[in-house]
């Protein structure tokens, strides 16, 4: 592995620092496609490290309007620990989202798959177990701080599994200071319709 890596930003002022960087990795470029496996990861930023068994395996597919689709599973993700590779993937919409969301937080048996339809809606599949998951508030999405539980979704229902003490949302359309949340524990089932989403 290697020590005091340092990882050029999306502009020359910044720039992100491991501990230490290491794993073993296959990877393949064809045709726009993008494949990455990397295995024994070794990863320690800001003196926190990944477990030991954590592994990746990541397909992008883009084409003439940035990335089409992605393909992500993980036994363990540090969100913020993704975002200075995130930096050199060529420019897309998702990439400009994933910087204004900044995403954070302890990610845990990952699967998802996205993917844009020709009429350029999103489709996806998403499970996950997470804990300290956070987010910025982007337009009229809010933002997020410390949630914990899972989730099990598609494009066209979910489940959210939420095991949450001491997490702050923060939604500036609706409200000019941030929410502290004490305690949120419960589950969520929804099911989205041709005109709207139903939360049962």
């Amino acid at each position: 592995a290697l020590a005091d890596v340092a990882i050029a930003g999306r502009d020359a002022a910044s720039e992100s620092r491991f501990e230490r960087l290491g794993f073993t990795g296959d990877w393949q470029v064809r045709d726009g496609a993008w494949r990455v496996a990397l295995r024994d990861l070794a990863v320690v930023r800001d003196g926190r490290g990944w477990p030991a068994d954590a592994s990746v395996d990541l397909d992008l597919q883009s084409g003439a309007a940035g990335i089409e689709r992605i393909a992500l599973a993980s036994a363990f993700v540090r969100l913020e620990d993704l975002t200075p590779f995130v930096s050199l993937v060529p420019a897309s919409r998702w990439v400009d989202s994933w910087f204004a969301l900044a995403p954070r937080g302890d990610v845990r048996a990952v699967d998802l798959k996205l993917a844009r339809a020709p009429d350029e809606r999103l489709d996806f599949t998403v499970e996950a177990e997470f804990s300290g998951l956070g987010a910025n508030p982007v337009g009229n999405v809010p933002g997020f701080e410390s949630l914990a539980g899972e989730v099990r979704a598609d494009s066209r229902t979910g489940r959210l599994e939420l095991r949450t003490a001491g997490a702050r949302r923060d939604w500036p359309a609706l409200f000019r200071t941030s929410l502290d949340v004490p305690e949120l524990r419960g589950i969520v089932v929804w099911r989205a319709g041709q005109d709207a989403v139903r939360v049962v």
